[in-house]
């Protein structure tokens, strides 16, 4: 999918056993995955926008870096309607997102015309945490962070709807009109009182920068340093790449080998988002750095050609072109070059390509 191309959200969901699920008081079928993640609206402007002059030219420059905020790949609302005898909901929360933490409350329930019996915690990243049935230990807000997995329990009121709202927050920043996006809870097929189309997608708040990830702190393992059988073995790949650039994770099947990494074992093969949107640079750059002698800006956002035509950059990080010696290899200078021979000159980021 389109999600996975971009390197930054490919689930793993294991169910568990049918012990553990009714032990818990859990049906298989009211889970709720819940994948909140952000991504670019314009990816090829947003860190490379000299290269793709055609595809930027008629986007608003203050557009470039603009968001699109989803969950389960939608701005739209989930909606569940559980089964009359089911008493209780797991939802799994997990941030597939690469900059964006995420407010999960239901403290705004009751004014959207619900209500909220609080979330009891059963899992983070995987590890199962000691449940309480005291109800004041029941968890109203918490933040999932980056690559975060939180699995909890909702009490189930026929009579009314849940709402649980994933608010955007931000790493560097506090967030003006965050995006909002909701699970919505039914009672029932036959009851629910609240329309999605009249939950807001857009708070009039602002949210302050994302601190105290006190919810893990509260709380204990329930299998601490526990050995366990292992069952099954997968292999995975980081295939390198940045943000919004390069290759995603690949998944085999075993243990690393050169046998098992081949592509009868791969488990999920998609596209990389290089390939699926035909990127001219398997990595985009897009950082900045500082030229610790003269003080100017090091972007290695310029393009490849006249890269020294930009009036801030050209004297930041020049390096003599090089030369190509009599067997085919090349002599490649590390030293600034403020000679001013812009001819004979390449910009310090494609000077070895």
């Amino acid at each position: 999918g389109f999600g996975e191309a971009f390197g930054i959200k490919s689930a793993i969901v294991f169910q568990h056993s049918d012990k553990y699920l009714n032990a818990n008081g859990i049906n298989k079928t009211e889970d709720i995955i819940a994948v909140v993640e952000e991504s670019f609206v314009y990816p090829h402007c947003a860190y490379s926008r000299f290269w793709y002059t055609d595809e930027c030219s008629n986007i608003e420059t203050s557009k470039y870096g603009n968001l699109m905020l989803f969950i389960n790949g939608n701005e739209t609302s989930i909606e569940h309607f559980p089964q009359i005898t089911t008493s209780q909901v797991r939802i799994r929360f997990l941030n597939a997102g690469s900059e964006a933490a995420w407010k999960i409350t239901g403290t705004l329930s009751k004014s959207y015309g619900g209500q909220f019996p609080g979330m009891k915690i059963l899992a983070m990243d995987g590890n199962d945490v000691l449940m309480s049935s005291e109800k004041n230990d029941l968890e109203e807000t918490f933040i999932l962070g980056l690559a975060n997995r939180i699995d909890v329990l909702v009490q189930i009121n026929h009579t009314s709807d849940i709402v649980i709202t994933a608010i955007q927050m931000m790493h560097r920043d506090s967030v003006r009109f965050p995006a909002y996006r909701h699970i919505i809870i039914h009672g029932s097929k036959s009851f629910h009182n609240i329309n999605p189309s009249s939950l807001p997608n857009v708070g009039a708040v602002i949210v302050p920068i994302y601190s105290g990830f006190s919810v893990l702190s509260n709380y204990t393992a329930a299998h601490p340093l526990v050995e366990r059988k292992i069952t099954k073995s997968f292999s995975i790949v980081n295939r390198g790449g940045d943000q919004f650039g390069g290759f995603p994770l690949s998944i085999y099947n075993g243990v690393n080998t050169s046998t098992i990494l081949n592509e009868e074992n791969n488990l999920y093969p998609v596209h990389n988002y290089t390939q699926l949107n035909e990127l001219k640079f398997q990595l985009p750059p897009y950082k900045v750095y500082k030229h610790e002698v003269t003080g100017q800006i090091i972007s290695t956002r310029r393009p490849c050609s006249n890269c020294n035509s930009n009036i801030v950059m050209n004297s930041s990080g020049l390096r003599p072109i090089p030369i190509r010696n009599s067997d085919n290899t090349y002599d490649i200078s590390y030293q600034p070059d403020e000679s001013g021979d812009y001819k004979n000159q390449c910009c310090w980021e494609w000077c070895d390509v």
